[in-house]
């Protein structure tokens, strides 16, 4: 497991120092629609039921059930907002083993957006290396992506993105 768990973490650091969208001011306000995946062989995030025909028929959410581990990620998604008030989550969906999220960067940041996403995937690592009773610190996240939405077709698209996500996991 500690080889596994150095591959993971060096891994995770030579990606993140990577470039984003060179040409997009991160800091700057804007929406994205961001993805954070579990590494293969962690716990599921969340478990998704079938829904009645009549829910399929409407259309509506299917919410996914979050597990113990999931719920976490969701307490520490949600405080995102609290820690930073230049951020806000519009939209979100917690899936078996990933997350999907729109975020809104209410206004300009003093550093890019991975640093305030960092502690929010540390603090999920520390919960999923506790609940797991691991020996060592194990990193749950592998870098998070980014698609900056430049419009509001954009944003409308990555929230239908959002809602529709535990729907097409079934098909």
């Amino acid at each position: 497991m500690k080889t596994q768990n150095k591959a993971q973490n060096s891994s995770r650091n030579k990606k993140s120092q990577l470039p984003r969208a060179d040409f997009h001011d991160y800091p700057a306000p804007g929406y994205y629609l961001i993805t954070i995946t579990a590494y293969p062989g962690t716990p599921r995030l969340s478990a998704i039921n079938m829904p009645s025909e009549a829910i399929l028929r409407k259309g509506e959410m299917i919410i996914p059930d979050n597990t113990e581990l999931g719920e976490y990620v969701k307490e520490e998604l949600m405080a995102i907002p609290r820690k930073n008030p230049k951020l806000q989550i519009r939209r979100y969906v917690i899936m078996p083993d990933h997350i999907h999220f729109v975020l809104h960067v209410v206004s300009e940041l003093d550093k890019p957006i991975g640093r305030y996403l960092a502690p929010f995937t540390k603090e999920c690592s520390q919960a999923y290396t506790s609940l797991a009773n691991l020996p060592n610190f194990t990193t749950l996240f592998k870098p998070f992506d980014d698609q900056i939405i430049f419009n509001k077709e954009q944003l409308d698209r990555a929230i239908k993105y959002i809602e529709d996500n535990p729907r097409r996991y079934l098909s």
